[in-house]
Protein backbone atom coordinates (compact mmCIF):
# COMPACT_ATOMS: atom_id res chain seq x y z
CA UNK A 1 0.00 0.00 0.00
CA UNK A 2 2.81 2.13 0.13
CA UNK A 3 4.04 4.73 -3.03
CA UNK A 4 6.56 3.70 -5.07
CA UNK A 5 6.31 6.19 -8.07
CA UNK A 6 9.48 8.49 -8.25
CA UNK A 7 6.96 10.83 -10.19
CA UNK A 8 5.46 13.76 -8.50
CA UNK A 9 2.41 13.70 -10.97
CA UNK A 10 1.59 9.59 -10.48
CA UNK A 11 1.64 7.65 -7.30
CA UNK A 12 1.74 4.36 -7.37
CA UNK A 13 0.89 1.78 -5.06
CA UNK A 14 -0.80 -1.82 -4.29
CA UNK A 15 -3.82 -2.70 -2.85
CA UNK A 16 -3.61 -5.22 -0.04
CA UNK A 17 -7.64 -6.13 -0.05
CA UNK A 18 -7.85 -8.22 -3.13
CA UNK A 19 -9.18 -11.29 -3.45
CA UNK A 20 -7.85 -13.94 -5.13
CA UNK A 21 -8.43 -14.87 -9.34
CA UNK A 22 -9.62 -17.84 -10.50
CA UNK A 23 -8.95 -18.63 -13.75
CA UNK A 24 -10.26 -21.37 -16.22
CA UNK A 25 -8.89 -22.55 -19.17
CA UNK A 26 -9.93 -24.67 -22.13
CA UNK A 27 -7.36 -25.80 -25.14
CA UNK A 28 -8.36 -28.53 -28.11
CA UNK A 29 -6.01 -28.87 -30.83
CA UNK A 30 -5.12 -32.07 -33.52
CA UNK A 31 -1.99 -33.14 -35.24
CA UNK A 32 -2.24 -33.79 -38.98
CA UNK A 33 0.58 -35.98 -40.31
CA UNK A 34 1.53 -36.20 -44.17
CA UNK A 35 5.10 -37.26 -46.12
CA UNK A 36 7.03 -34.71 -43.17
CA UNK A 37 4.10 -32.36 -42.61
CA UNK A 38 2.91 -31.68 -39.24
CA UNK A 39 0.25 -29.38 -39.13
CA UNK A 40 -1.62 -28.73 -36.04
CA UNK A 41 -4.65 -26.55 -35.66
CA UNK A 42 -5.94 -25.23 -32.11
CA UNK A 43 -8.45 -23.65 -30.32
CA UNK A 44 -7.81 -22.20 -26.65
CA UNK A 45 -10.19 -20.07 -24.16
CA UNK A 46 -9.69 -18.97 -20.89
CA UNK A 47 -12.17 -17.44 -18.32
CA UNK A 48 -11.24 -15.33 -14.98
CA UNK A 49 -13.26 -14.13 -12.30
CA UNK A 50 -11.73 -11.57 -9.76
CA UNK A 51 -9.00 -11.16 -12.42
CA UNK A 52 -6.61 -8.53 -10.71
CA UNK A 53 -5.87 -5.73 -13.02
CA UNK A 54 -4.37 -1.95 -13.08
CA UNK A 55 -6.76 0.23 -11.31
CA UNK A 56 -6.49 4.44 -11.48
CA UNK A 57 -8.29 7.59 -10.61
CA UNK A 58 -7.16 11.19 -10.51
CA UNK A 59 -7.08 12.54 -7.18
CA UNK A 60 -6.05 16.38 -6.56
CA UNK A 61 -4.33 16.67 -10.01
CA UNK A 62 -2.35 13.58 -9.25
CA UNK A 63 -2.66 10.03 -10.87
CA UNK A 64 -3.38 7.54 -8.29
CA UNK A 65 -2.16 4.22 -9.92
CA UNK A 66 -2.80 0.69 -8.13
CA UNK A 67 -4.79 -2.77 -8.84
CA UNK A 68 -8.43 -3.97 -8.17
CA UNK A 69 -10.69 -7.10 -9.04
CA UNK A 70 -12.38 -7.10 -12.27
CA UNK A 71 -15.86 -8.95 -12.81
CA UNK A 72 -14.68 -10.95 -15.28
CA UNK A 73 -11.86 -11.95 -18.26
CA UNK A 74 -12.10 -13.70 -21.20
CA UNK A 75 -9.32 -14.65 -23.56
CA UNK A 76 -9.89 -16.43 -26.79
CA UNK A 77 -6.72 -17.89 -29.32
CA UNK A 78 -7.10 -19.35 -32.26
CA UNK A 79 -4.69 -20.53 -34.83
CA UNK A 80 -2.11 -23.12 -35.40
CA UNK A 81 1.16 -24.28 -35.97
CA UNK A 82 3.26 -25.80 -39.06
CA UNK A 83 6.22 -28.18 -38.68
CA UNK A 84 8.24 -29.49 -41.82
CA UNK A 85 10.71 -32.36 -40.72
CA UNK A 86 13.53 -33.85 -43.14
CA UNK A 87 16.72 -35.62 -42.51
CA UNK A 88 19.18 -32.47 -41.89
CA UNK A 89 16.59 -30.37 -39.85
CA UNK A 90 13.28 -28.96 -39.44
CA UNK A 91 11.49 -25.55 -40.78
CA UNK A 92 8.23 -24.49 -38.20
CA UNK A 93 5.93 -22.05 -37.71
CA UNK A 94 2.62 -20.63 -36.38
CA UNK A 95 0.39 -18.12 -36.35
CA UNK A 96 -2.77 -16.99 -33.57
CA UNK A 97 -5.49 -14.38 -33.76
CA UNK A 98 -5.88 -13.31 -30.35
CA UNK A 99 -9.08 -11.43 -28.26
CA UNK A 100 -9.13 -9.83 -24.97
CA UNK A 101 -12.39 -9.47 -23.77
CA UNK A 102 -12.62 -6.91 -20.84
CA UNK A 103 -15.56 -6.61 -18.49
CA UNK A 104 -17.44 -3.41 -20.21
CA UNK A 105 -14.91 -2.82 -23.05
CA UNK A 106 -14.87 -3.65 -26.64
CA UNK A 107 -12.76 -6.69 -27.19
CA UNK A 108 -9.16 -6.04 -28.34
CA UNK A 109 -7.57 -8.12 -30.78
CA UNK A 110 -4.03 -8.79 -31.81
CA UNK A 111 -1.82 -11.93 -33.47
CA UNK A 112 1.26 -13.14 -33.06
CA UNK A 113 3.42 -15.25 -35.39
CA UNK A 114 6.55 -16.83 -35.57
CA UNK A 115 8.82 -18.90 -37.47
CA UNK A 116 12.36 -20.93 -37.34
CA UNK A 117 14.20 -23.73 -38.12
CA UNK A 118 16.74 -26.04 -37.16
CA UNK A 119 19.80 -27.99 -39.07
CA UNK A 120 22.42 -30.33 -38.62
CA UNK A 121 25.54 -30.93 -40.78
CA UNK A 122 28.21 -33.32 -39.62
CA UNK A 123 28.88 -31.97 -36.42
CA UNK A 124 27.47 -28.54 -36.92
CA UNK A 125 24.10 -27.30 -36.27
CA UNK A 126 22.02 -24.31 -36.13
CA UNK A 127 19.09 -23.20 -34.79
CA UNK A 128 17.00 -19.50 -36.00
CA UNK A 129 13.69 -17.91 -34.77
CA UNK A 130 11.27 -15.30 -34.58
CA UNK A 131 8.76 -14.36 -32.57
CA UNK A 132 6.51 -11.22 -32.90
CA UNK A 133 3.09 -10.13 -31.46
CA UNK A 134 1.49 -6.94 -32.14
CA UNK A 135 -0.26 -5.54 -29.27
CA UNK A 136 -0.81 -6.68 -25.62
CA UNK A 137 -3.52 -5.28 -23.58
CA UNK A 138 -4.33 -4.57 -20.04
CA UNK A 139 -8.16 -2.99 -18.54
CA UNK A 140 -6.39 0.80 -19.26
CA UNK A 141 -3.66 0.45 -21.42
CA UNK A 142 -2.41 -1.14 -25.23
CA UNK A 143 1.43 -1.90 -25.93
CA UNK A 144 2.55 -1.94 -29.56
CA UNK A 145 5.58 -4.03 -30.00
CA UNK A 146 8.21 -2.53 -32.73
CA UNK A 147 10.38 -5.75 -33.05
CA UNK A 148 10.28 -9.09 -32.66
CA UNK A 149 10.02 -10.09 -29.12
CA UNK A 150 11.96 -12.88 -29.43
CA UNK A 151 14.80 -13.59 -31.90
CA UNK A 152 17.55 -15.84 -31.78
CA UNK A 153 20.69 -17.27 -34.12
CA UNK A 154 23.01 -20.03 -32.88
CA UNK A 155 25.37 -22.11 -34.43
CA UNK A 156 26.90 -25.49 -32.64
CA UNK A 157 30.05 -27.13 -33.24
CA UNK A 158 30.02 -30.79 -31.60
CA UNK A 159 33.75 -32.08 -30.53
CA UNK A 160 32.07 -35.24 -28.74
CA UNK A 161 28.44 -35.88 -27.81
CA UNK A 162 29.21 -34.38 -24.50
CA UNK A 163 31.55 -31.65 -25.79
CA UNK A 164 30.76 -28.54 -27.62
CA UNK A 165 30.95 -25.05 -27.83
CA UNK A 166 28.25 -22.75 -29.31
CA UNK A 167 27.72 -19.36 -29.92
CA UNK A 168 24.91 -17.49 -30.31
CA UNK A 169 23.11 -14.20 -30.66
CA UNK A 170 20.31 -12.79 -28.86
CA UNK A 171 17.43 -10.40 -30.21
CA UNK A 172 19.22 -10.34 -33.56
CA UNK A 173 17.10 -8.46 -35.56
CA UNK A 174 16.90 -4.94 -34.03
CA UNK A 175 16.01 -3.60 -30.91
CA UNK A 176 13.73 -4.01 -28.60
CA UNK A 177 10.90 -1.39 -29.12
CA UNK A 178 7.40 -0.81 -27.24
CA UNK A 179 5.14 1.86 -27.09
CA UNK A 180 2.25 1.99 -24.60
CA UNK A 181 -0.74 4.08 -24.46
CA UNK A 182 -2.92 4.28 -20.55
CA UNK A 183 -6.26 6.02 -20.53
CA UNK A 184 -8.05 5.90 -17.03
CA UNK A 185 -10.09 8.03 -15.41
CA UNK A 186 -8.99 11.10 -17.35
CA UNK A 187 -5.66 10.29 -17.28
CA UNK A 188 -3.25 10.04 -20.53
CA UNK A 189 0.04 8.61 -20.82
CA UNK A 190 2.26 7.56 -23.63
CA UNK A 191 5.62 5.29 -22.62
CA UNK A 192 8.11 4.47 -25.33
CA UNK A 193 10.76 1.69 -24.33
CA UNK A 194 13.88 1.46 -26.73
CA UNK A 195 16.34 -1.86 -24.89
CA UNK A 196 19.67 -1.30 -26.11
CA UNK A 197 21.01 -3.94 -24.38
CA UNK A 198 18.44 -6.13 -26.02
CA UNK A 199 19.98 -5.95 -29.43
CA UNK A 200 22.33 -7.36 -31.54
Amino acid sequence: PYNTSTDSLVITKGNPYLLPAQNHQFGISYSFNYKGFYISPSFNYQYNTDLIEPYGYTEKGIYVSSYKNSNTYKYLSVGGHINYRMKWGNVYGGAYHNVDYFSGQDPKNSFNTYLGFTARYKKFSFYVEADYTNYTYTSVSRTRQYAPVYSHIQATYNFTKLFYISVAFTNCMGYLRSATTTDDAGYHGYTYRRMKDQSF
